[in-house]
């Protein structure tokens, strides 16, 4: 009788602490939500026959400044095209078809390298059926999206949580200044890199970042920088 009465309280005192340690670490979760500057929820991918197609949706801050702090957020829907070829176009254009949604705009070149992009200013969800038509002015081509994130076993919340643990004690020191989150989908749009992992990004006010690499099949802290 006594042995078990000492095996109960153990038993209460164990479930005490671990309902401790889950509370501080939704009260840090519930915290960070209102760090969050970029979140992507959703990626598809595709191609055609002279394009490679990505897209990207979530929320993020509206302006976008990275200044450490989060500010109002809004939907964006990014669409991405990579040419397989070298191509001349004076206008490049497309419909994003969702379900039976359909939003049209006009791309733009990427600074940076030879992509094109465009927002269509709205988060569309993964369990959406994606068509991405694309017109350079002599013919339209479609791609049939595929998506990417349905496969992931680590959805970007959770992908912050895992870096959440992986900073530990340093995420007090973190806080006692100004940061913003960043949790962004690393990918390679020709699929020459197969792999896809999360980043997630912790950007002080003084430039100062921690960057945590998750990857989103296994649940595994890759690569960090802290």
């Amino acid at each position: 009788m006594l042995a078990r009465k000492i095996y109960l309280y153990a038993f209460f005192i164990l479930m005490s602490f671990c309902l401790l340690f889950v509370g501080c670490s939704q009260d840090v979760m519930k915290e960070c939500q209102n760090k969050i500057s970029d979140e992507r929820v959703s990626y598809f991918e595709g191609e055609t026959e002279n394009y490679y197609v990505s897209f990207s949706s979530g929320m993020r801050e509206s302006p976008y400044l990275l200044n450490g702090k989060s500010e109002e957020k809004v939907e964006f829907g990014v669409v991405t095209i990579k040419p397989k070829g070298e191509f001349k176009t004076e206008k490049l254009t497309y419909s994003v078809c969702s379900d039976n949604d359909e939003y049209s705009g006009e791309f733009e070149q990427s600074p940076f390298d030879d992509s094109y992009a465009g927002d269509i200013n709205k988060k569309i969800d993964d369990n959406s059926v994606l068509v991405i038509k694309i017109n350079n002015g002599s013919g339209e081509e479609i791609a049939e999206m595929e998506n990417i994130t349905s496969t992931f076993k680590v959805n970007s919340q959770k992908a912050l949580k895992i870096a959440l643990d992986e900073l530990g004690e340093r995420y007090n020191k973190l806080r006692e200044n100004d940061f913003e989150i960043h949790i962004k989908i690393v990918s390679d749009i020709t699929n020459k890199v197969e792999e896809k992992y999360y980043l997630v990004s912790f950007l002080g006010a003084d430039g100062k970042s921690i960057n945590i690499i998750v990857n989103p099949k296994t649940g595994e802290c890759e690569i960090k920088n802290i």
